[in-house]
């Protein structure tokens, strides 16, 4: 009886713990068996998490409103593997835990982070990014794997599955353009007048922003070492104070103007950037296009919300709140 309560607490233990391991270097050896986006998206299919996976990651009912998600866009990521095929060279695996999402020292979207007291405890997410060239720097990223019991899950971007009032989406109001970011972050394109015209209200608007809040790696796509991560770290506790916008009251958009200027430009003193922009320019890398978007109540408006500033990277939109900000004088 002694031996069969150790080895009954050996289980439960080695169960419990078996996720929490950092296995990155079993995840090259896995994903590299993948060569090309047909596979990898049969893959993808073949490894979205069961109600039981869902509550080995979610906390409470959020692991029931997460798992109907799934369900619900399970056809749309099936889709994906009838795309036309890209080869891959070398796949890139980066990862974190549910622990560093909490006190913001993961290298994840800005959506982990919203939902991060969702998430249980000693979890490990892998990021799998897929290289066309083996010495490209960008690629084909899916967010985010867990693996749970020696098995790979692919849990397709949690964070979509909570809006701002903690309900599930609604799957049948997400445009297809949404629907294919789950595999790539094109947005609606390189287009920045036809992504931005999308948002129709403040909520809207503060809600796309707080999902494409920069990662650490973004961040080192803008900003020199070491203020990228000085920065990443003033993002990380705008981002907790910018929920309470969310309660204000809502105000809709007729229209949206979109100006651009470039790190560049504001080496020489650009008339588009605020005056905070121009003291920090010897912070940003070079050929750095920033967005200053304003949002008109009508298309006749002159004054509207700004929203400073979006940039377009790796194939998506990352939004940096008052860059300058971090760097008090």
């Amino acid at each position: 009886m002694k031996t069969a309560k150790m080895f009954l607490l050996f289980f439960v233990i080695y169960n419990a713990n078996s996720f929490s391991q950092n296995k990155t270097d079993e995840a090259k050896a896995f994903f590299s068996e993948y060569h090309n986006s047909k596979d990898y998206h049969n893959l993808c299919v073949a490894s979205i998490p069961t109600l039981e996976d869902c509550r080995l990651v979610l906390k409470g009912p959020d692991c029931d409103v997460y798992y109907n998600y799934v369900k619900k866009i399970e056809s749309s990521i099936k889709e994906e593997s009838k795309k036309e095929i890209v080869k891959y060279a070398t796949v890139k695996i980066q990862s974190f835990t549910s622990e560093e999402v909490k006190n913001g020292t993961a290298n994840a979207t800005g959506g982990m982070t919203q939902i991060s007291e969702k998430l249980k405890s000693n979890v490990i997410f892998y990021d799998v990014k897929y290289l066309k060239k083996s010495t490209d720097e960008f690629g084909f990223s899916s967010k985010y794997w867990v693996n749970l019991n020696g098995v790979w899950v692919f849990f397709p971007h949690i964070w979509d599955a909570f809006t701002k009032n903690e309900t599930p989406v609604d799957i049948e109001s997400v445009s297809k353009e949404k629907m294919d970011s789950l595999f790539n972050a094109a947005s609606v394109g390189v287009n920045p007048d036809s992504y931005f015209s999308t948002f129709k209200d403040s909520k809207d608007l503060l809600g796309n922003c707080l999902k494409s809040l920069p990662t650490l790696d973004e961040c080192k796509l803008v900003l020199k070492s070491p203020d990228c991560l000085t920065y990443y770290q003033y993002v990380q506790k705008v981002a907790k104070s910018a929920k309470e916008e969310a309660t204000k009251s809502n105000e809709t958009f007729a229209n949206s103007k979109v100006r651009s200027f470039t790190t560049e430009d504001l080496k020489k003193g650009s008339p588009i950037a605020t005056g905070g922009m121009n003291k920090i320019s010897g912070k940003f890398l070079n050929k750095v296009t920033f967005y200053d978007v304003k949002f008109l109540k009508k298309k006749e408006d002159d004054a509207g919300i700004k929203s400073r500033y979006w940039v377009y990277l790796n194939e998506k939109w990352i939004f940096l709140p008052h860059i300058w900000d971090a760097f008090p004088e």
